[in-house]
């Protein structure tokens, strides 16, 4: 069965992340599709994956975009983190777009995965459909809240932390409806 997920391209992350990292509690893997924290990847490509190597788990990847959401959705829509900000040192070049996920490259090699798709999972057994609770309990010493607090534009609720050395993930919504992997801190 073919998995999708947008390929996140380029784009500006701002905000800071926490330098510690977040103790997982051990779980048994989860049924569906499993988003690999360890990895950076979903279905078999994600972070350092190349355009190519992304078709070839997915399928056809549109040209790239301007837009950071899968294919017919909005970023808020789906809970993505607001600005990602590119790893030290890296421009984004380009967002590549798909169904049920998202990827932000440079260099021709992805450094985010967002993925939204029904059923995905960590190995801890929290994902799409996760109240924010269960992500707190799964990882404990996330940073929660909502993103655009006291402004004028819609929020997300959300939780965020780095997971491993130049590894950092975002639940977004709530319940949650997008599992993010970034090798640069989300907010």
């Amino acid at each position: 069965m073919l998995r999708r997920f947008v390929v996140l391209g380029t784009a500006v992350l701002a905000g800071c992340g926490s330098t510690d990292e977040v103790e997982r509690r051990p779980a048994t893997p989860p049924r569906g599709a499993l988003v690999d924290l360890d990895r950076g990847t979903y279905e078999g490509a994600g972070l350092g994956s190349t355009r190519r190597q992304v078709a070839e788990a997915f399928g056809r990847v549109p040209a790239p975009d301007q837009v950071f959401a899968p294919l017919g959705r909005e970023a808020v829509e789906v809970g993505l983190p607001p600005s990602p900000r590119s790893p030290p040192g890296r421009a984004p070049t380009a967002i590549w777009r798909l169904p049920d996920a998202a990827l932000i490259a440079d260099d021709g090699r992805a450094w985010l995965l967002a993925v939204t798709a029904p059923g995905a999972r960590t190995r801890a057994g929290v994902g799409i459909g996760s109240s924010l609770e269960d992500v707190r309990r799964a990882y404990p010493g996330m940073r929660c809240g909502t993103t655009n607090e006291g402004t004028e534009y819609a929020g997300t609720d959300y939780c965020t932390a780095r997971v491993a050395r130049g590894r950092h993930v975002w639940f977004g919504g709530s319940p949650v409806r997008s599992i993010t992997v970034s090798r640069a801190a989300l907010l």
